[in-house]
């Protein structure tokens, strides 16, 4: 999944405009967040991380990663919820 940005980012599109990928994959957010990918999909199996699967792929909205991050840094403890 990619969004439209006007600088930086991964991709461009046939109008030259720029696409930064907003999801990512396990082992991008085991990276995104300094943990191994099996502490990730322990994570995912306690359903202690948000997440969505999609076509059996596990998917992390990075903004809602973000999200999740400041508020277990806040001590706020979150329901999460899960869609697959």
């Amino acid at each position: 999944m990619f969004l439209k940005v006007s600088c930086g980012g991964e991709r461009m599109n046939e109008n030259k405009e720029v696409l930064t990928k907003v999801t990512m994959t396990v082992k991008e957010v085991a990276d995104y967040l300094g943990i191994s990918r099996g502490t990730v999909y322990s994570r995912v199996k306690a359903n202690e991380i948000p997440y969505v699967k999609l076509g059996g792929k596990i998917l992390f909205h990075r903004e809602t990663v973000d999200n999740w991050l400041a508020q277990l840094s806040k001590g706020v403890n979150i329901n999460v919820t899960s869609k697959h």
